[in-house]
């Protein structure tokens, strides 16, 4: 006789193994009759708490979006979801995986954000709030700070989520109030991706192409009004990073007094407010001061270093033909050394090699080559500090007293360690 657990086997998981691998379901065999079939199981606790054991390999490879696009998997997986939600640990079951598995499921899943948000709520109605200590905070902090610029609405929409969810954890509220601030979070959605959207200065939860898009958006949408006055604000935190051209300028002004007509014309509601301020806080604000290159502004960057290198090169190129010609007329010697020691050591070296190269066979320069090459050096030399430590001159004296100087060098200088002793150690 099978135990209940081979008969689970047989009967669910192992065909459900099958359809999920992208094989065929097993010949007669159906979801829903089998359903029928235990009816009187699945009302038997005992045998749930069995069969919910048995399948969770099949709820996280439902979570996890480990399954195949078959016709034979999409009719089994409506059924399979409403038993992985029946069941009371599946809190824990997602808590003992990275909450980026079920986030990269969903991004790449049809209906993603509202199954997203729909397995959020119902884990924290089991206690699953202790394993929010454990999602990799620097990792969704580090990619909402990149949105700007390598990131789409889509996985940007479900970061916002999961930082949303991480800024009311970090509160020191009641876990019953924690729920009621992630309800607000869920009902009111809609128009606090249009705050997200400014707050990550990238447009997440809509198809919009542009900034002035979302403002207009809000100012349409008769159920946003009433909370004009939090969009308002971060709009303004982001106008002069997000609107730097003069056109862009006007177009935020004309839509800008939009907003300001609906504040004065409608009452502004406060239930939202503590929300925001939690989700949009200081922490928030601080963790998106970083701000990193647009691939435009790379681009610009890369175009003036280029720009830079080459003009340098021209300009490097023009000296040094000046001062071979000034070698070749045989421009005196010490005018020529006077004008090369008067640039920086590098620019100088980096003339005189190539000089070297241009003038290999000229007999004036073979002549002053050496000598040059020594100032040069010199150049990079650091100058020996003097310290006087007081005047000693004898009475009538007529030349310098270097008795009472200190030369300080380095250490490892051997040749300046005996001029480091004392009028007193000589003694």
């Amino acid at each position: 006789m099978k135990t209940i657990e081979e008969e689970i086997d047989e009967c669910f998981v192992g065909p459900l193994t099958k359809i999920f691998d992208g094989g065929e379901a097993p010949e007669g065999w159906n979801i829903r009759k089998k359903a029928e079939q235990y009816n009187r199981s699945f009302h038997n606790q005992v045998w749930m708490i069995k069969f919910h054991h048995r399948m969770k390999p099949i709820y996280w490879r439902l979570l996890s979006g480990d399954y195949s696009e078959s016709i034979d998997c999409s009719d089994v997986l409506y059924p399979v979801s409403l038993w992985m939600y029946a069941y009371d640990e599946l809190g824990k079951l997602v808590g003992e995986h990275n909450i980026m598995d079920l986030l990269n499921s969903a991004y790449y899943r049809a209906g993603g954000l509202y199954n997203f948000f729909h397995l959020l709520r119902c884990i924290m109605d089991q206690s699953y709030r202790p394993y929010i200590k454990q999602w990799p905070e620097n990792a969704i902090d580090k990619e909402l700070e990149k949105l700007e610029v390598s990131g789409d609405s889509v996985r940007g929409e479900m970061l916002c989520v999961l930082s949303a969810y991480l800024m009311i954890e970090h509160t020191d509220l009641s876990e019953k109030h924690k729920d009621f601030l992630e309800e607000q979070l869920e009902q009111n959605w809609d128009y606090l991706t249009n705050v997200y959207s400014f707050m990550v200065r990238r447009i997440v939860g809509s198809h919009f192409k542009g900034f002035v898009q979302i403002i207009n958006n809000v100012a349409v949408a008769q159920s946003f009004h009433p909370y004009v006055h939090i969009f308002r604000k971060a709009v303004l935190m982001r106008k002069d990073e997000l609107f730097v051209t003069p056109k862009s300028k006007e177009k935020l002004a004309r839509h800008m007094a939009k907003l300001e007509d609906i504040l004065k014309t409608t009452s502004q509601r406060e239930d939202l407010d503590e929300l925001c301020n939690i989700i949009f806080g200081s922490d928030f604000e601080e963790m998106m001061k970083t701000r990193y290159m647009s691939y435009d502004e790379l681009d610009e960057q890369r175009r003036e270093l280029q720009d830079s290198v080459g003009k340098l090169s021209s300009e490097m190129e023009k000296v040094t033909k000046k001062f071979a010609e000034a070698v070749e007329s045989r421009v005196p010697v010490d005018l020529i050394e006077t004008q090369l020691l008067r640039l920086d050591p590098s620019t100088a070296s980096a003339i005189f090699g190539n000089l070297s190269l241009l003038l290999a066979k000229d007999p004036a320069w073979a002549k002053i080559q050496p000598e040059l090459s020594e100032k040069i050096m010199q150049k990079f030399m650091p100058q020996t500090p003097v310290v006087n430590c007081g005047t000693y001159y004898g009475e009538g004296a007529m030349h310098e007293d270097h008795r009472s100087q200190v030369y300080l060098a380095p250490e490892s200088n051997a040749s300046n360690k005996m001029m480091l002793d004392s009028k007193t150690n000589r003694q």
